[in-house]
């Protein structure tokens, strides 16, 4: 198996978080798509801090698939759905 390494983190703090969380949503999606499960339902806090400026958005947008795949991932398979085979991308 082949680690691609990371690239190195940015000295801007919005450029650090961005790759901080795009890298956890990366991480989640491959536990997703190989049916990965939590043991126990994970529930996000709440973001304590409002980002402002050029990558506000981005960052918002990346803290919500953050919340959305922890929910998934948190989620056991309904009995139908663990009969089915989903194909892989």
């Amino acid at each position: 198996m082949v680690i691609d390494q990371p690239p190195p983190l940015s000295r801007s703090p919005a450029a650090t978080v961005a790759a901080i969380q795009g890298r956890a949503v990366s991480l989640l999606d491959r536990l997703l798509r190989r049916e990965g499960r939590a043991p126990v339902r994970v529930i996000p806090p709440e973001p304590t801090t409002e980002y402002r400026g050029a990558d506000a958005e981005l960052l918002r947008l990346q803290q919500e698939i953050l919340a959305l795949a922890l929910d998934a991932l948190g989620t056991a398979p309904r009995p139908d759905e663990e009969a089915e085979s989903v194909p892989e991308p």
